[in-house]
């Protein structure tokens, strides 16, 4: 999972039987088993401030 918050902004993270269930803030998602999630409220606000206000930052 640590691999992935340093390419995406994360929303959440969920335990699942088989591993993590992890929404994040992306056009496309390249190299996970990924599928697409109606956006909310904080998925708005997260991708606005990683693409308009280039805030989002995980070093």
């Amino acid at each position: 999972m640590h691999e992935v918050d340093k390419l995406y902004p994360v929303i959440s993270t969920i335990p699942s039987g088989t591993g993590w269930e992890v929404q994040v803030v992306a056009d496309e998602v390249q190299g996970y088993d990924a599928e697409s999630y109606p956006p909310n409220l904080e998925h708005a606000y997260v991708y606005y401030m990683e693409n308009k206000l280039n805030r989002w930052r995980n070093d």
